[in-house]
């Protein structure tokens, strides 16, 4: 019981994870309605976030990387990285 418990939380982080990748990726695109709901103070605090949790600028850039590319945000993977590591 309790691994199954622990294996749902597991899950759910996971994709809060996922969600928190994406939405920083939607961050950087253009005309989007969501992108202009974010304010630069958002912005580096979900970037703060995703380096904290990746350990690295580099690691968080692979990290959504691995999102964009089959959506096909490249432009906006580069956007998001290149905010990660210069800023």
């Amino acid at each position: 019981m309790v691994r199954r418990h622990l294996h749902v939380s597991s899950r759910r982080r996971d994709r809060f994870c996922f969600r928190s990748r994406q939405r920083f990726l939607e961050a950087f695109r253009r005309r989007s309605e969501h992108a202009s709901a974010i304010d630069p103070a958002m912005r580096r605090q979900m970037a703060e976030r995703l380096v904290a949790e990746f350990g690295t600028c580099e690691a968080a850039a692979d990290a959504l990387w691995a999102i964009a590319r089959p959506n096909r945000w490249s432009s906006e993977a580069e956007a998001a990285e290149e905010y990660l590591c210069t800023d």
